[in-house]
């Protein structure tokens, strides 16, 4: 099997990040062509990364469906819990990486390049924290982190997170988690297992080299 992927994409970080943490004997490369080219959609339906492409050639497409399949695939060093109960706590983490926190996120990606008004700017950044605290509620709701394993949800929203600490600086909000404990509580958590880290500074190199 091989992934399609690169390290800018947090999406494709959190595929990676989980591969590494499982052990898993997967290829991990560049995709065969640009990304956003004719080519490159007329070979991925969905037009993104990654891409899981299994040894009989067939695709698997989107991060969630991938992450998924890889556990089911491969239940050993396992990153779903048991109970239904722990399965929706991490459902919630990637359900708000996706449709909460990256909504909010993307328009500042963009505005990297495209620097919009103070107006515009500051419109963004006040969305960006309301999402947060309303993580911040989560991560509480859920409980300590140290006292429970790992899971998919986490991966999921690590890579986002990233973001959010790297970009909002950029744009003056040097102080965006100053009072969500809970957030930084847990971004110290996650970060101690290698594989995060390591996904993390992969984004990060990746990022500055948008520079």
């Amino acid at each position: 099997m091989k992934v399609y992927s690169g390290n800018l994409s947090p999406y494709a970080t959190r595929v990676r990040i989980q591969i590494k943490i499982k052990g898993l004997d997967i290829e991990i490369a560049p995709p065969p062509f640009a990304l956003r080219t004719p080519e490159f959609y007329e070979k991925f339906s969905l037009g993104k990364i990654p891409v899981l492409e299994l040894d009989d050639g067939s695709l698997i497409q989107d991060s969630w469906v991938i992450m998924n399949y890889l556990e089911d695939l491969y239940p050993s060093t396992p990153l779903r819990p048991v109970s239904a109960e722990d399965k929706a706590a991490m459902i919630v983490l990637m359900r708000f990486a996706d449709t909460y926190l990256s909504p909010v996120l993307f328009p500042l990606f963009l505005a990297l390049n495209n620097r919009p008004d103070e107006k515009a700017l500051s419109g963004m950044l006040s969305a960006l924290r309301t999402e947060l605290v309303k993580l911040d509620r989560i991560l509480e709701e859920q409980g300590c982190p140290e006292e429970r394993a790992l899971t998919l949800g986490d991966i999921a929203l690590a890579p986002n997170l990233f973001f959010v600490i790297a970009i909002a600086p950029i744009f003056g909000e040097n102080s965006i988690l100053d009072d969500l404990d809970q957030i930084q509580r847990w971004w110290q958590w996650v970060n101690k297992n290698e594989h995060v880290a390591h996904g993390i500074n992969e984004i990060s190199d990746a990022l500055k080299a948008m520079a």
